[in-house]
């Protein structure tokens, strides 16, 4: 199996097929090297993308509820429902992207995406609202990580690890940059207002670029005959690899989001103070975005499987931390832990799949992945509040995550043994 972050298999030094690999390489670095503008750009438009559409909505979310009067439960419900349509949604995108290149879909997201900031500004109902998040959904499939990583999989060959740490590096300071710029905008302008200024941000830092920069596929990458949507989403579930593949990280993906979530009211209910809590929280963010640039720098000698089943069992020992020790520097401890789990699996899940399947595919392949880890990420917060309730605390809850977690580490593992029916090498 190639390893895709050495670019090619280890050959007998000073033979024909080391200088035959290295020629090779030689070209793929310097093709690679011209194709940097379009990593970063990438990069550029997913730190305001992910800023804009995903997290502007916690810092409006208060000023909203204020002057509408609707329940926080209304308000978030619709905002969970983009995340339901955004991941349902993302097969098809990975599979248009796959034949037709990224160039006119993300082009496409990022004008819906200041149409539905727009709307949003005006909303008065409550099924306005929740219209305008579908709509909200729709450009967040074919704007944020996913199709980001569609996009340049056909193109990177050698620096492939590189250019999805430019992207993910960039996009990981969304939240750093654009909440507190939100909440100056709310601040100065009111929720409404502040919506039209991130709108017209939006549009002209995105559109053009997505028009201008992106490429069609490379000659020949795209396959002529293709089956359905549902036949290829029943062709992947049909093999043992995906299927492990897919519930290894659809229990760690549910626990994942399941802690973050839930973490801060947790703490409080240890007793920590709301602000401390808030502050570990945000530690989760900072090592994320410390993980990629350690992954991407360290991760040559490592395999990939390993290493994302190693931080698997991190998460399960961060929770275990903040079940029996939640308090002072091991908070701290659990929230870098935690944080730098997430923050590798965002480039060893697609990475892995690279490995294993043939490029040309990797859109919808890693498009019908999202979809399932959508439902995890959809419910968690949902089982775990009743959880919570039924259980009256969250140290049983927070303690079977941890176990869920071991056992998505060792499901991960075993996938090592299972070949994969498209190992087709086509970069």
């Amino acid at each position: 199996m190639r390893r895709f972050w050495t670019g090619g298999a280890s050959a007998p030094p000073g033979g024909p097929s080391e200088s035959l690999r290295d020629s090779q390489d030689f070209r793929r670095d310097s093709q690679d090297h011209a194709l940097w503008p379009l990593a970063w750009t990438l990069g550029w438009t997913e730190l305001i993308s992910w800023g804009i559409l995903y997290y502007a909505f916690s810092a409006l979310l208060v000023p909203m509820q204020d002057e509408l009067g609707w329940s926080k439960a209304t308000i978030t419900g619709a905002y969970s429902l983009s995340t339901l349509v955004s991941g349902l949604l993302a097969p098809m995108v990975g599979r248009w992207i796959d034949a037709r290149g990224a160039r006119w879909l993300m082009t496409f997201g990022s004008i819906l995406g200041a149409i539905m900031l727009l709307a949003w500004s005006r909303t008065e109902s409550i099924p306005h609202f929740y219209l305008v998040w579908i709509g909200m959904g729709i450009a967040m499939a074919c704007t944020l990580y996913d199709p980001a990583f569609a996009a340049i999989a056909p193109w990177y060959r050698a620096n492939r690890g590189k250019a999805m740490l430019i992207i993910t590096f960039l996009g990981g300071l969304a939240s750093t940059v654009f909440l507190p710029a939100t909440g100056w905008l709310e601040h100065r302008f009111g929720w409404r207002d502040a919506l039209v200024y991130l709108m017209i941000f939006l549009a002209v830092t995105t559109i053009l670029p997505h028009a201008m920069v992106l490429r069609a596929p490379p000659e020949g990458h795209a396959h002529r005959d293709r089956p359905s949507i549902i036949a290829s989403f029943r062709q992947l579930i049909q093999t043992a690899w995906f299927r492990r593949f897919s519930l290894a990280f659809f229990l760690q993906s549910f626990v994942s989001n399941a802690v973050a979530v839930y973490m801060i009211a947790y703490l409080v209910d240890q007793g920590v103070s709301p602000t401390t809590a808030a502050l570990t929280a945000g530690i989760i963010g900072a090592a994320q975005t410390g993980a990629r640039v350690v992954v991407t720098v360290f991760g040559r000698a490592a395999n990939e499987t390993m290493l994302a089943a190693a931080m698997f069992a991190l998460q399960a020992v961060a929770v275990v931390i903040l079940v029996i020790w939640p308090t002072g520097m091991t908070m701290v401890i659990a929230a870098i832990l935690l944080g730098f789990g997430r923050g590798a699996l965002t480039l060893l899940r697609p990475t892995i799949l690279l490995d294993h399947y043939d490029v040309r595919e990797f859109g919808a392949v890693n498009g019908s992945l999202a979809a399932i880890l959508t439902i995890a990420l959809a419910s968690a917060p949902v089982v775990t509040g009743i959880a919570v309730e039924w259980f009256h605390g969250y140290a049983l809850v927070f303690s079977v995550y941890a176990l869920i977690a071991l056992i998505s580490a060792i499901v991960l593992v075993s996938t090592r043994s299972i070949p994969t029916p498209a190992m087709v090498d086509a970069r």
